[in-house]
């Protein structure tokens, strides 16, 4: 009997070739994909990464202001120091979130607590204008689509046929900013 008479064997070559095209081949649109929006997180400008960055140079510059002044509460200050290294040594889009809600009350105490402290004229300054690149920052945040595309990469990879790309890849799915 001839190979090319054998459906059995020509039935399992079939299912070989397929299943190594789609390890080899397959997920490639999908891998992009998660890249793309995993790219959009991390930008250097105009990202949730970026402004993370610029609010914890902010609260950094706060910090450093309340740490001028005796009658600055000294524990709103440790909560504060407390958050920006929650902030800097977090990992991943969740971590990254929860050390930004760490942070955003931490600094809403110093900043609260400054305004009734008699500070130089310039410290003032700084303390305000930084504070308004901090809140900038949260609002830039929250309208950023990174959230949105990565929940949807997510319901897509969660679907049939790219769950079994994503698996034979090892594509995983996206954390969300939340």
């Amino acid at each position: 009997m001839r190979f090319s008479e054998n459906r059995p064997v020509a039935y399992v070559v079939l299912a070989l070739a397929v299943a190594l095209s789609l390890v080899f081949g397959g997920g490639g649109a999908l891998k992009d994909k998660r890249a793309d929006v995993d790219q959009l997180y991390q930008a250097s400008s105009y990202s949730i990464s970026a402004e993370l960055h610029e609010m914890r140079d902010n609260a950094v510059t706060i910090l450093s202001i309340a740490k001028k002044y005796d009658e600055a509460d000294a524990s709103y200050i440790a909560d504060l120091d407390s958050a920006v290294s929650a902030l800097e040594s977090a990992d991943g889009a969740a971590a990254e979130y929860a050390a930004s809600l760490q942070l955003d009350s931490a600094i809403e105490h110093v900043y609260s607590d400054l305004t009734g402290i008699s500070l130089s004229d310039m410290d003032a300054e700084d303390a305000r204008y930084k504070y308004k690149n901090f809140t900038s920052a949260q609002l830039r945040i929250s309208h950023d689509p990174y959230n949105e595309l990565a929940a949807d990469f997510n319901s897509q990879l969660s679907a049939f046929p790219a769950n079994l790309l994503g698996l034979l890849r090892g594509i995983k799915p996206l954390e969300l900013f939340q």
